[in-house]
């Protein structure tokens, strides 16, 4: 009997057993309270399999890692509950609004998807989508995920907490107050708030790759405030630690309020890739806005009675190229 290929077998056998609990247990399709959940959702023999693995020098965390990057599907109705989220959120002004830092976009709407952060069933939707987002487009699940602090942390904070292993790094601007100018390892902490938390990581691991992170916020106009983020933090952090960490190429946000500019070409232009689900008008801002006037109260993605308006804006995007994710 081949004794080193008997051990070898048994090894995957835990392993494959451990990790497909790992990921039926990831994607939610078991019931965690119905009869006999505790086969997928038990983690007491998970982590005695895993220990024992590490024990008999099995590199399970580089596993982990590598099963970290699968492109899973999480939630088929994130562009359902996305659009229910811009319609229970959305305004209309008789005058016309400006908004934008360099890029200036007239419009009679406003989506306040800062509003929504604080409505803790929409906030848990948009981080959801974010995650579903990154699992489908991002080379792999980030590390971390970096926000500039006048976007919305509430939804990075969320995000983190739904994935515990992603470390969340808010950017502060060089027009804000609290910024500190001075070009030393001070102002590095001060104006990346929460990136000493990311060093220790890599300063306490034994991994070899370098931490992979993303840009992140709930949506996104011309686009300057999220590049001047990512630059900032690649300037300043990436090339101090650059053989631990990746400078940060992709922008992930829930969706494009306007199409005034080629949001993709604004990215690309400067090395950088942005994702998000779909890019809007003013026409398709109307369709949702008539829909909250209809409605008069927050609507959830299966209600029967906007399933209609819902499929006909969803059609609309797909119709004018304007659908970037969840056709």
């Amino acid at each position: 009997m081949d004794f080193s290929g008997a051990i070898n077998n048994i090894i995957l056998l835990i392993l494959g057993v451990s990790t497909i609990r790992w990921v039926v247990a990831k994607i939610g399709i078991v019931p965690r309270y119905k009869k006999f959940s505790f086969l997928v959702y038990d983690e007491y023999d998970s982590t005695v399999a895993y220990k024992l693995l590490e024990d008999i020098g099995f590199p399970v965390n580089e596993t982990k890692n590598n099963i970290s990057k699968f492109r899973l599907v999480k939630d088929i109705n994130a562009l359902d509950k996305l659009l229910c989220v811009c319609i229970n959120n959305i305004t209309k002004s008789d005058d016309m609004n400006y908004y934008g830092h360099k890029t200036v976009v007239p419009t009679h709407y406003y989506i306040d998807t800062m509003g929504a952060a604080h409505n803790k069933d929409e906030l848990e939707i948009m981080a959801k989508a974010i995650l579903d987002l990154c699992g489908k487009r991002c080379r792999q699940m980030p590390d971390f995920i970096i926000t500039p602090k006048s976007g919305n942390p509430y939804l990075s904070y969320e995000i983190a907490r739904q994935d515990s292993r992603i470390k969340t790094i808010l950017i502060k601007s060089p027009h804000e107050g609290s910024f500190l100018r001075n070009r030393d390892e001070e102002s590095m902490y001060i104006n990346n708030e929460g990136v000493y938390q990311l060093i220790n990581q890599f300063t306490n691991s034994k991994k070899e790759r370098k931490l992979y992170g993303v840009a992140v916020d709930c949506n996104i106009s011309g686009g300057t405030n999220l590049r001047e983020a990512m630059e900032h933090f690649n300037e300043t952090v990436c090339k101090k630690y650059n053989g631990h960490i990746e400078s940060v190429k992709d922008a992930v946000v829930l969706f494009h309020v306007d199409t005034t500019i080629d949001i993709n070409k604004a990215f690309n232009d400067v090395g950088m890739n942005i994702f998000r689900y779909f890019d809007l008008t003013d026409e398709i801002k109307e369709k949702l806005f008539k829909i909250s006037k209809k409605a008069k109260h927050h609507i959830i993605y299966n209600d029967k009675k906007y399933l209609a308006g819902i499929v006909d804006i969803k059609a609309v995007l797909l119709n004018n190229g304007l659908l970037k994710e969840g056709t």
